[in-house]
């Protein structure tokens, strides 16, 4: 016997990848039992759950968002004691299982059906979680004294969140089983949850509509055959499609009639197996269940059984399996979201207080199918078991979301909480035929059709019958709407034109004769005649007919696309008479249709002027008086007939120019009169002669004059004149400016004469319109007449000075230089020079230019009045000469004691010139220079040289010493301090570098400091000397013409006294010490 557990409920909200399949959505994650969790769409797998549910659970997916909502159950310690007061918890969890607020909820762990979740029926984003649980401190055993509260808690999902908005409001007590399930309504908006009661005996219906819940809305059912029950223990299963129940409120199934629409509950038939857990096909057609059957020596084991509704006798029938020991109150049955009935096993009771046992998933992947068709499959998916649970039960659904008969299901609940979903298919056909359009869509409620230029152009219907008179591509456009939004889609009409069917015109042969019926056939149509008699191909568009009496043939086109279009001609066979249409006349450039009948063949001639001379009625076109012959034929039958058209000249019309004239002046109209034309004028007032061709007009008001010229056969033409009375208002252009040089057009008007002055600067002075091209400002007057009517008006045209263009005077540069053009600027005027090479501001008055090559720059000036003045200046570039003063050779080699020489190099092309040498004076000095145009001034290490004239060379003399440093290369630099050459010459200077031989030095020891001075001591094959401060020293011995033989220092040494062995041969040799300022040089003596 189960025994009662009170529970924390917990409810959480994950995020779970879900398919999304309308209602359906709702049940694809279940958590359930000991820590168990599967999905199913798009895959079946299972899910990780830390979570225990006992023996209820609920698992919801939102419709909309796909958030998880599902509870955790938990005993409360010390709780199951008789009269203690209880006390219940639920805490919600957002998409991360984070908490964010504690709720209470009231709930059951041994009530196996004990939550239910039902959407609310008008707001798609809230659901109700219904709770069976038993409270009361006189609760002592599930008997008649066991008394269940049914409460309710409204969630809600908005805005990313789950929220409680109504938490457990009681709805109705009594003794209930534990059995709860439910249904949508037959309106398809509302809900039923079903109860068991058991003390008083019936079944409860609860209805949920948008107002709410309320209990005093329940119905009571009395089904016969109700069992004597006096406790608690009960499931209870509705029917996808809400027409049946199952319940186990006795021993056995019991299967009852559930009529939705009013709740009640009746015809209660005994199934007589005592089968839990059950479900029901999502056909509605089978029940399944799970039995015991005995296995010796472990227990019991499933087996599972299907009754098939439908038939007339409920015949339980066993479908095959084999599976483990098991527990019957551990069992659970459900129909998925993939169609398939899925049930659990669950370890013996006996066993839950070992170790963890392993459940399985087993399923009935066909469970619409009879018998063992149905495709059982034992144990799908091996389940995790976290916990023991001998009675787990799934996750409680109302299965009419699963529902796949009838319209009370899924599929409308999702119409009802989901926008529209347009879906419409193309359609094609003929000009003429009709099309059907069908509103495919999902949860429409409201429609509108658009037909671009179809018939009808709109409708509301759910199919639509359209038709079009023009082919072409036409938009469809379907709009639907429910209470949730609106959605459109879009496809086309293709309307195909009808194929053109011409059978020709009726024909007359003679017998045992054939003619050509039908026309050219045209690509991508196909041909059929009837009959097919005397044809010889009756699939071609033209087929020779020979019948032997007289035959009416039907043509039938059909093109590519189907379209088809019929016409008929007539075969007679008989003797030929050839018909021709009457004689005619024409004017001269008219047309006339010639109609010729009576045979298959015709020919015309002359063939001059026919559009076609082989075909039964040609355009003749003649110039002149025509006779046609036409000769028909059908076979070998000919008859001929003959058709004259005369023609007529057409005459031409010329009222005249229009005229305007003083009142009682005249004036001649109309033209020369041709021979053998008649002449009339409308209105004849004020005409001399209306029957003239040039009357003269004197009317006393304006007046339109029409003239008609008839020629012979009725050939005419027409004419008007328009002759104004009034006087004269002598019209102008108005006054003008033009820059100097340019011309303007002079209009005048208002009469048929006009004479301009002055004349000067006009093309023409006796027109309305001239030319005028005046040099100074000029004022025109202008005479205007007509007959004795005079006006004058004036025009003056005011010559505009041309701007101030200087480009500036002709520049001459250096290549690589710049230069100044053009002159300041004026206000209001723009500048522009061309070309813009070389100019640093090419729409400036004044720019920098540096072209590399002579240049003709034209600056374009436009004052603010627009005219234009252009100037030119030429800048000049000449290259670029150096000249170049050089120290020869470019390297002199010296020796200390020594003197050399160096040559000045003086370039052509210069007159005076002053150059400085730059030397260093401790290693060299200043001796001659050799004579001529040069003047000397030796400045101690810098050597001044003047002179006059180029192309010449100067030698230098300089005596050498000893080096004073380590150096063996010296620099002689060389500048030119002025020189006189031509414009763009530049000079140069370039010195030369004085280079001594090497030297070799020898090993440097110290010796004691003594004082830390300055100072050389020569010895006997060895030196001396002191350095008073660390830094740079040199010591270095020279023989006696001069030349280093031994370096001795020449790098930093600290302060203090040093002393150097001199390894050198027998001779006399000189020794120069340099430390910073202090210099010495001592004499060497070397002996054996």
């Amino acid at each position: 016997m189960k025994k009662p557990i009170l529970l924390f409920l917990t409810v959480l909200l994950l995020s779970i990848a879900v398919i999304p399949s309308h209602a359906q959505l709702e049940a694809n994650n279940w958590y359930w039992g000991g820590g168990k969790g599967v999905q199913f769409l798009p895959t079946l797998k299972q899910l990780d759950s830390v979570y225990d549910n006992g023996e209820e659970a609920i698992a919801i997916s939102d419709r909309q968002s796909g958030k998880l909502l599902f509870t955790s159950a938990f005993d409360i310690a010390n709780l199951g004691v008789i009269g203690a007061k209880i006390t219940h918890h639920v805490d919600l969890f957002d998409g991360s299982n984070v908490k964010f607020t504690p709720l209470p909820l009231r709930g059951d762990v041994s009530c196996s059906q004990g939550l239910l979740v039902v959407p609310h029926p008008s707001n798609c984003s809230q659901y109700y979680i219904l709770s069976l649980d038993s409270r009361f401190a006189s609760n002592t055993s599930r008997d008649n004294k066991y008394q269940t509260q049914l409460s309710y808690s409204l969630v809600e999902y908005s805005f990313g969140l789950w929220k409680v908005v109504v938490k457990d409001a009681p709805i109705i007590q009594g003794y209930f089983t534990e059995g709860m399930t439910g249904t949508i309504h037959s309106n398809g908006h509302d809900f039923w949850v079903v109860l068991f009661r058991y003390n008083p005996l019936s079944f409860v219906s609860i209805p949920i509509t948008e107002d709410g819940i309320n209990a005093g809305n329940a119905v009571f059912s009395y089904p016969d055959q109700l069992p004597d029950k006096g406790d608690a223990y009960n499931h209870l299963k509705l029917s996808p499609d809400g027409k049946h129940l199952l319940d186990l409120a006795s021993y056995n199934l019991c299967l009852s009639d559930f009529n939705s629409t009013t709740g009640i509950i009746s015809n209660r038939k005994d199934l007589g197996i005592y089968g839990i857990p059950f479900t029901f096909s999502p056909d509605n057609s089978k029940i399944y269940t799970l039995i015991e059957r005995f296995v010796p020596p472990n227990g019991s084991s499933p087996r599972v059984i299907q009754i098939d509704i439908t038939d007339s006798i409920l015949v339980p029938s066993p479908i095959d399996t084999v599976q483990e020991p098991w527990n019957r109150g551990a069992a659970s049955m459900q129909i998925a979201p993939d169609g398939k009935i899925y049930f659990q096993t669950e370890p013996n009771w006996t066993q839950l207080s070992g170790p963890p046992k392993i459940s399985y998933l087993s399923c009935i992947e066909e469970p619409n199918k009879k018998g063992n068709s149905c495709k059982l499959n034992i144990k799908k998916l091996v389940m995790r078991q976290i916990d023991g649970g001998a009675f787990d039960q799934f996750p409680n659904y109302m299965d009419y979301i699963f529902n796949t008969d009838g319209v009370l299901g899924a599929e409308q609940l999702a119409a009802r909480c989901s926008p529209p979903r347009a879906l419409v298919l193309p359609d094609s056909g003929c000009i003429g035929s009709t099309l059907v359009f069908t509103d495919m869509s999902k949860y429409a409620t409201r429609r509108t059709w658009k037909f671009e230029n179809g018939s009808p152009g709109s409708s509301t219907d759910s199919i639509v019958s359209v038709t079009y008179s023009k082919a072409g591509t036409y938009k469809v456009i379907l709009t639907v709407e429910n209470d949730n939004g609106t959605a459109s889609d879009t496809t086309y009409a293709i309307i195909y034109p009808n194929p053109t069917a011409n059978a020709g015109s009726d024909k007359t042969i003679c017998p045992n004769s054939s003619a050509q019926i039908g026309d050219k056939p045209e690509a991508g149509n196909t041909y059929t005649w009837l009959p097919t008699t005397d044809l010889d191909d009756p699939n071609i568009a033209n087929p020779n007919a020979s019948p032997k009496t007289t035959t009416q043939y039907i043509l039938t086109v059909t093109s590519e696309h189907g379209c088809i279009a019929y016409d008929t001609v007539l075969v007679t066979v008989g003797n030929i008479v050839a018909k021709v249409s009457n004689d005619t006349t024409i004017c001269s450039g008219s047309s006339v249709q010639l109609l010729a009948s009576g045979g298959a063949k015709y020919t015309w001639s002359s063939s001059i002027g026919l559009s076609d001379s082989t075909i039964e009625n040609p355009i003749a076109s003649p110039n002149k008086t025509t006779t046609y012959k036409i000769l028909v034929s059908s076979g070998t039958c000919e008859d001929s007939a003959f058709v004259t058209i005369t023609v007529n000249p057409q005459p031409t019309a010329n009222a005249g120019q229009d005229k305007t004239l003083c009142i009682g002046a005249s004036t001649e109209i109309g033209e020369t009169a041709q021979a053998g034309f008649t002449y009339s004028w409308q209105p004849t007032t004020g005409l001399d002669d209306a029957t003239k061709a040039n009357p003269t007009a004197s009317p006393t008001s304006s007046t339109q004059y029409i003239l008609n010229v008839t020629g012979n056969g009725g050939c005419s033409a027409s004419d008007t004149a328009l002759v104004t009375i009034g006087t004269i208002k002598a019209i102008v252009s108005n006054d003008t400016s033009i820059c100097e040089g340019a011309s303007v057009q002079l209009v005048a008007s208002g009469g048929t004469k006009y004479e301009w002055s002055p004349s000067i600067g006009l093309d023409n002075p006796s027109i309305a319109n001239p030319i005028a091209n005046p040099t100074n400002t000029t004022k025109y007057k202008v005479l205007v007449s007509s007959g004795t009517c005079i006006d004058s008006a004036y025009i003056t045209v005011t010559i505009l000075p041309p701007p101030n263009t200087n480009a500036g005077e002709d520049k001459s540069i250096c290549n690589g230089e710049s230069t100044q053009i053009g002159t300041p600027a004026e206000a209001g005027n723009t500048y522009a020079w061309s070309p813009s090479t070389g100019l640093l501001s090419p729409f400036t008055s004044q720019s920098s230019a540096s072209p590399t090559t002579t240049t003709t720059y034209n600056l374009k000036v436009i004052n603010p009045a627009g005219c234009v003045k252009s100037d030119e200046v030429i800048v000049i570039v000449n290259p670029k000469n150096e000249r170049s003063f050089t120290l020869k050779p470019d390297t002199v080699s010296i020796l200390p004691g020594k003197q050399f020489t160096t040559f000045l190099n003086i370039p052509n092309g210069v007159t005076d010139w002053s150059v400085k040498l730059f030397y260093d004076p401790l290693l060299i000095t200043y001796n001659s220079i050799s004579e001529g145009q040069a003047f000397p001034e030796d400045l101690k290490g810098e050597l001044l040289v003047r002179g006059n004239g180029g192309s010449r060379s100067f030698s230098i003399n300089f005596d050498a010493f000893l080096p004073h440093t380590s150096d063996t290369i010296y620099p002689v630099r060389l500048t030119v301090d002025s020189s006189n050459v031509a414009t763009c010459e530049t000079w140069s200077a370039v010195g030369n570098i004085l280079m001594l031989a090497d030297y070799c030095g020898k090993n440097i020891r110290v010796v004691s400091s003594t004082g830390k001075k300055y100072f050389l001591t020569v010895k006997y094959k060895s030196i001396d000397f002191g350095v008073g401060l660390s830094g740079n020293v040199h010591l270095e011995v020279f023989d006696y013409v001069g030349n280093s033989v031994l370096v001795v220092s020449d790098g930093a040494l600290e302060a203090g006294e040093y002393s150097a062995a001199l390894d050198l041969p027998v001779g006399v040799y000189y020794c120069r010490f340099r430390a910073g300022l202090y210099e010495q040089v001592g004499k060497v003596l070397v002996r054996f």
